[in-house]
């Protein structure tokens, strides 16, 4: 046998190693994946800590994979100062433009709710810089302007199409509106929205329930 026969077969057995190994690592971050997936979704935090914490994990599993993992869980678990500490760390990462929107909508989401408005407005330009998603940039622009510009032009829309909302829908669509009509003062329908969102939220939330 030649020198290159030699050179050839140790090769291909290296590529035909290096092939196996990455189907192997594949697998395994499929499995931890889903068991993370599993623990979170079961509200078993203590054995998604364990998981992600452990070292063979953090080899694995992606950082930002591992990193969004965490912060689903700390907000599942209304853990705001660990939530918000790893969303201003999730800032320094480079991501892709559709990890930068599945963060932003979480973050837009979130400190919009609390509010936040500096981190709130971080993530709503965030949105809006990356290209495409009209739909999504309108919702988002929607709910900025009313919960944190405190606007109120866009009322008579929302009341024009409330009613042929989908339940879901319906929800935050009067929700938008118990806002306004708080930026203007109006407590009466402030409080009467704020009711009807939460009856709409809770019914369909007994819909999905059932399924």
């Amino acid at each position: 046998m030649t020198k290159n026969q030699i050179f050839m077969i140790a090769v291909i057995a290296l590529t035909v190693i290096m092939i196996a190994w990455r189907i192997y690592s594949r697998s395994r971050q499929n499995r931890l994946t889903n068991q993370l997936t599993g623990y979170l979704m079961a509200g078993d935090f203590e054995r998604f800590d364990t998981l992600a914490d452990d070292p063979a994990t953090k080899r694995i599993i992606y950082p930002f994979n591992l990193a969004y993992a965490r912060l689903n869980s700390y907000l599942m678990r209304n853990d705001g100062q660990k939530a918000t500490e790893l969303f201003d760390e999730l800032r320094s990462y480079r991501l892709s433009d559709a990890q930068k929107l599945g963060v932003a909508q979480l973050g837009f989401n979130y400190f919009v709710s609390l509010p936040d408005e500096e981190r709130a407005t971080y993530y709503h330009d965030v949105i809006n810089s990356v290209a495409g998603n009209g739909a999504m940039k309108e919702s988002i622009n929607t709910v900025y302007e009313i919960v944190i510009e405190k606007k109120t032009d866009r009322l008579q829309h929302l009341l024009e199409i409330n009613d042929s909302l989908d339940e879901d829908m319906r929800s935050s669509n009067e929700y938008l509106i118990s806002e306004i009509y708080g930026n203007m003062g109006d407590e009466k329908n402030r409080q009467k929205y704020e009711k009807l969102a939460k009856k709409h939220l809770e019914s369909y939330q007994r819909k999905l329930a059932q399924r």
